[in-house]
Formats: C-alpha cells, structure tokens, sequence
C-alpha cells in the first residue's frame, strides 16, 4: 500500500490538469519582427492562465466553450479570454480575432499572432509577427 501511495505521489500534477485548473508558464522563446523585417529576441517572462468553462447562450441554442484567461506577461497584458476547443483533458486550442492562434499540448503553449500596422499608408504600412514558446505547470 505504502509503495502504490508513493508511486502515486511522483506521478506530475499535469495527468490531471483541465477545466478550472491555473497554469503558471516560463516562456523559453520570444520573437517579434519590426518593420524592417528583423526579428527581435526578448528576455523571458512569466505568467499564467486558467482554464474555465462558460456556457454561452444564444436564443434556445446553448454552447459550453472552453476557456484560458491568459494573465499578465508582456504580450498579455491585463488579461485576454480565448475561447478554444480541447481535445482532452491536456490539449487546447484556438484561433482568436483570426490573426492569433494558441495551442496548448501536454504543458507546451505556443502563440503566434501576425498583425499589420497602418495598412491605409502605403508607405508606412508593414506586418509584425509575434511567436511564443512557454513551458507550463499546473499550480
């Protein structure tokens, strides 16, 4: 008995991470291109998001989303709510403002976002590409 507790306590709290669970991540890569197309490197940061499930309704139709609320860090800022869907209990994903996708896996998160900045001045207009890499761990 003793020895089935002990395996059980070295088993990772990811096995049973999911819906209502936070997540602290350790970003290991940033990128940003600028306007002259180079691509910058960042130092890494943290931060951390929950997974939640929130019904939305819509006349007599109901739908159950998954959730992150993503919080702090440089890119997120204050907070975003990504809607997604999971496969399991260790996969998210999603597509958000069709320029932004978020993928978590096994305690792998990527984001990538491409945007363009001032699209109406032809002489001044120029797409930047965000990529991110984190490592996450269930708190």
């Amino acid at each position: 008995m003793k020895t089935l507790l002990a395996l059980l306590l070295l088993i990772p709290s990811l096995s049973w991470a999911g819906i209502g669970d936070t997540y602290f991540c350790n970003i290991t890569d940033l990128y940003q291109s600028n306007k002259k197309n180079n691509i910058n490197k960042y130092k890494t940061h943290t931060f951390k998001f929950q997974w939640v499930e929130k019904e939305e309704v819509n006349g007599k139709n109901i739908q159950i989303w998954n959730v992150l609320n993503i919080k702090d860090g440089p890119i997120f800022g204050s907070g975003i709510e990504v809607k997604g869907t999971s496969y399991h209990s260790e996969s998210f994903s999603s597509i958000y403002d069709e320029a932004m996708v978020i993928e978590y896996l096994y305690g792998k998160f990527s984001y990538s976002w491409a945007f363009q900045v001032n699209p109406t001045f032809p002489n001044k207009a120029y797409i930047q590409h965000t990529y991110m890499f984190a490592d996450c761990t269930k708190f």
